[in-house]
């Protein structure tokens, strides 16, 4: 097995030490990652069982929710009703 040292800049790997192969031969690579904490393994076995596509990074955050007003009962008391007439 051969390492090399690379930095990633988000869209591509730089090699920082030459590596000695013909052009076009398949590599594998295996990324360490020191910190690496639960959210990143739970996004990893996500990506893995095909239910995510890409991680998500942690400055993508998700916009805010505001909630709606809507005319008439709540919900809640809506569904309760329903299944008293079941």
């Amino acid at each position: 097995m051969l390492q090399v040292k690379g930095i990633y800049d988000g869209k591509k790997i730089t090699l920082l030490e030459d590596l000695f192969l013909p052009p076009n031969t398949p590599v594998q690579l295996m990324v360490w990652q020191e910190s690496d904490d639960k959210e990143a393994q739970y996004q990893r076995r996500l990506i893995e069982a095909g239910l995510l596509s890409k991680p998500r990074l942690k400055s993508e955050s998700l916009p805010l929710f505001t909630p709606i007003r809507v005319k008439g009962e709540p919900l809640s008391q809506t569904i309760v009703e329903d299944r008293q007439h079941e």
